[in-house]
C-alpha cells in the first residue's frame, strides 16, 4: 500500500430483516481543492499576508489548497488558492510556506479515524501541524480531516 491511495472499500452484511452494503470512499485526488481541518482542534489552515501559515482560516480561498499529487514518488503538495505562488512547505524547524519545491512535498499517511498526517519528504519524523493557540508547528498537532471545498 502506498500512501493514502484512492479506494473503495465495500463491507457487506446482514440483518434479521434486510442486507445492506456499505461504501467508503477515501483518497487524495489530483487537482482537487480542499480544505485540512487539524485534528483534534477543528481548525482550518490558512496562508497569510506575510507567507506563513496558522490555524484560524475559515473556508475561503486563504484556507483552500489544491493538491497536486506526484506518482512517481508518491508525494503530495498543496498549493494555496489564494496566493497560488504559494505552497505548504516544512523548512528545518519551521512549518510554513514555500514556492513549490523539494521542501513542498509531503508523504501522506492514513489513520483509522481517517485522519492524515503529512510528512515531510525532506525532514523524516517532521509533521506539518498546529499548536494549541493555532499557530503552526511540527510537533503540534499533527493530524487532519481532508474536505473537499464545496464550490
Amino acid at each position: 500500500k502506498q500512501w493514502y491511495q484512492r479506494r473503495v472499500a465495500i463491507t457487506a452484511g446482514e440483518t434479521d430483516n434486510f442486507s445492506y452494503v456499505v461504501i467508503r470512499y477515501g483518497g487524495l485526488i489530483d487537482g482537487q481543492k480542499v480544505h485540512l481541518k487539524s485534528i483534534p482542534g477543528g481548525f482550518n489552515l490558512r496562508v497569510t499576508d506575510d507567507d506563513e501559515v496558522d490555524g484560524r482560516g475559515r473556508r475561503g480561498d486563504w484556507a483552500t489548497f489544491i493538491i497536486h499529487k506526484n506518482d512517481f514518488d508518491g508525494t503530495v503538495r498543496f498549493q494555496n488558492v489564494a496566493k497560488p505562488d504559494r505552497f505548504l512547505a516544512i523548512r528545518k524547524k519551521n512549518f510554513t510556506t514555500g514556492n513549490g519545491g523539494k521542501y513542498c512535498a509531503f508523504r501522506a499517511r492514513e489513520h483509522k479515524d481517517s485522519s492524515v498526517s503529512l510528512e515531510s519528504n525532506c525532514y523524516m519524523g517532521r509533521r506539518m501541524g498546529l499548536s494549541d493557540d493555532k499557530e503552526s508547528d511540527i510537533d503540534g498537532n499533527n493530524r487532519f480531516r481532508i474536505i473537499p471545498k464545496r464550490e
